[in-house]
């Protein structure tokens, strides 16, 4: 027979074929025969219910398996690791008790208060003036005056002197009494109005003596009156005083 005169080998290939051939018709014939109807599953722990389900319908409904790598999240770093510039500035929480401005409404930043100065001051809003402290009683003026004849004229000496104002020669007036008059510079200090406290300034003695020739030209009886005045020098003053001295006067 030919099986006799195969080798080894070939009965081994030719039995492999032969069990190949006959499982693909016992396949086929299962196919044909009862693959018409498809297989029931049972599933376990529900003995009261069945489902149907075929290979097809399984695939269906699965879809197709993703090839995608699970998606990832990356845990965010902590706060103290984020630089300040890069987070948010914070809401600015208005104050307990105060009510949030209305939208389009700027409000205007206080002026700055400066400290009024009203300590040997001009300004009227530091109030009426007065001394601070109290200067106490002033010193009167004193006006010698002394005649002699001096050739033709009558020669006038006139001494003033004060405990606790200066003299100068700021405003005087000579009358001769024959109706001519010689008057001193009088030039008094500006006076801005004073408000508010004023310090006294130091009390300063003063001497001064002044000398003036006249002649009359008619013989009589005359009275020359001089009057010094040193009130004008400073101001406020509490020591200024105004006086006169008088001399009568015979022309013969």
């Amino acid at each position: 027979m030919w099986w006799g005169g195969l080798s080894t080998g070939w009965r081994v290939n030719v039995l492999l074929y032969a069990l190949a051939a006959i499982s693909l018709l016992a396949l086929i014939t299962e196919i044909v025969v009862g693959g018409s109807e498809p297989r029931r599953v049972e599933v376990a722990g529900q003995p009261a219910r069945r489902t149907t389900t075929t290979q097809a319908q399984v695939a269906t409904a699965l879809g197709p398996t993703s090839s995608l790598a699970p998606t990832t999240t990356a845990p965010a770093p902590p706060r103290s690791a984020v630089p300040t510039s890069a987070l948010p500035p914070e809401p600015t929480r208005p104050r307990q008790g105060s009510s949030p401005p209305p939208i389009g409404f700027n409000p205007v930043p206080p002026s700055p208060t400066t400290t009024l100065a009203c300590r040997n001051g001009n300004d009227p809003r530091c109030g009426p003036f007065r001394w601070d402290p109290s200067p106490g009683p002033y010193q009167p003026l004193a006006v010698n005056v002394n005649v002699a004849p001096d050739g033709a004229q009558a020669r006038f000496t006139f001494d003033v002197s004060d405990p606790d104002h200066q003299v100068s020669e700021n405003c005087a007036t000579i009358d001769y009494g024959d109706g001519s008059s010689q008057p001193l510079p009088c030039n008094p200090a500006p006076c801005p109005p004073a408000f508010g406290p004023w310090t006294p300034p130091a009390r300063e003695a003063g001497q001064r003596q002044f000398v003036f020739g006249h002649t009359y030209n008619q013989p009589g009886q005359y009275t020359a009156r001089f009057t010094f005045r040193n009130d004008r020098d400073r101001c406020p003053d509490p020591y200024g005083d105004s006086r006169s001295g008088e001399i009568a006067v015979t022309v013969g």
